[in-house]
C-alpha cells in the first residue's frame, strides 16, 4: 500500500461531533500545539520562503492566493486535494512547502481563538501532511550526482511526528540525502551516522515534557560524533525554551525555524566542501550520497 494511502486520502471536515467542543481538547492543548502552533514556525517563515523563491510578483501573488484557497477549503471541509492544488505553484517543492507551513500557522491560530476544534484541527494536520508526502516524493535534481546528508532525529517518546516530516523533507527538496533515528544509545546512534554519511544533524523537539529523554538523545548524539566535523543543531517549539540548556549539552545552534536551519546546514556543507577542496579530496566528509 503507498504511504499516502493510509492517510484516507481527502477527508472532510464537515461532519464533526457537535458534543465535541474544544474545551473538552484542553487536556490535549499542551501537546498538540506542540505539533502545530509553534513547531518549526516564525510569522515571518512563509514571506521569506516565497520572496526568495518566487521573484516574479505574479508568483508571489499565486503562492498566497494558493494559501488562501487550500486554508478555506480544509477549514470548511471541502474535499480537494491538497498535493495536486499545491502543484499550480510549479515545481519548486520548498515554495509549495512554505505555502503548508504558512496553512499550518493559520490553523494553530484558528485552534488558538475557538474557531477550530481539536478534531478539525487532527485531520486538516493529516492531510497536510500526506500532502508533504506526496510532494516529497517526486524527484529531486541534485548537482554532481551527490547530495549531502542529513540525520535528523527525535527522541523515542516524541508524540509530534508532523515537524519532523516537514524538516525531512524540506531538506530532501534542497537535495538533501535525509535518515531518522530516534535512538537513545550511542552505539546504535553512532551506527546510524556512520550509515547515512552525514555531515549534519537536526534534532526535532516538540513537547517539553521530554527533557529528560531528550537529553538523553543528545548525550548519545554528542559521543557518535566523537569530535568529527558534524554540525548538530536544534529546532522546534520546546527548543525555544531551552537555547541554553541545549548549547551547553553540545548542541551547536537552536533554531527559530526550518529556513534558517536549512540555510545554516548549506552553509556548513559549502565550507565542508571547500575545505575538502583544498586539502584535495574534493568530497564532503564524513560521507556522500547519490540521491535518494
Amino acid at each position: 500500500m503507498n504511504r499516502n494511502d493510509a492517510y484516507g486520502g481527502v477527508e472532510s471536515l464537515a461532519h464533526v461531533p457537535s458534543h465535541f467542543e474544544n474545551t473538552e481538547g484542553e487536556r490535549v492543548g499542551s501537546q498538540i500545539s506542540g505539533m502545530v502552533l509553534q513547531a518549526l514556525s516564525n510569522p515571518m517563515f512563509h514571506d521569506r520562503i516565497i520572496e526568495q523563491k518566487a521573484t516574479d510578483p505574479r508568483s508571489t501573488s499565486l503562492a498566497r492566493e494558493m494559501e488562501e484557497h487550500v486554508f478555506a477549503s480544509i477549514v470548511s471541509g471541502n474535499p480537494i486535494d491538497i498535493a495536486a492544488e499545491l502543484s499550480h505553484l510549479g515545481p519548486d517543492k520548498f515554495v509549495r512547502f512554505a505555502v503548508i507551513q504558512s496553512i499550518m500557522q493559520r490553523l494553530g491560530s484558528a485552534w488558538d481563538c475557538d474557531k477550530l476544534n481539536f478534531v478539525q484541527l487532527t485531520i486538516a494536520s493529516t492531510r497536510l501532511q500526506a500532502a508533504i508526502r506526496r510532494i516529497g516524493q517526486e524527484p529531486t535534481p541534485v548537482a554532481n550526482g551527490v547530495a549531502p546528508a542529513i540525520l535528523v532525529c527525535h527522541c523515542e517518546l516524541e508524540k509530534h511526528m508532523f515537524p519532523v516530516v516537514m524538516i525531512e523533507e524540506m531538506f530532501r527538496a534542497r537535495g538533501w540525502y535525509t535518515d531518522i533515528a530516534s535512538t537513545s544509545c550511542a552505539k546504535e546512534f553512532r551506527e546510524k551516522l556512520d550509515r547515512s554519511g552525514a555531515i549534519a544533524i537536526c534534532l526535532s523537539w516538540s513537547d517539553e515534557e521530554l527533557a529528560e529523554p531528550v537529553a538523553r538523545l543528545v548525550e548519545a548524539a554528542k559521543t557518535a560524533i566523537n569530535g568529527r566535523n558534524i554540525f548538530f543543531m536544534a529546532g522546534g517549539a520546546a527548543t525555544q525554551h531551552r537555547v541554553n540548556w541545549l548549547t551547553r549539552k553540545g548542541v551547536d545552534k537552536v533554531c527559530r525555524d526550518a529556513y534558517l536551519g536549512i540555510k545554516l546546514a548549506e552553509s556548513f556543507a559549502f565550507d565542508t566542501v571547500c575545505k575538502s577542496a583544498a586539502i584535495g579530496t574534493g568530497l564532503l566528509s564524513p560521507g556522500t550520497h547519490a540521491p535518494a
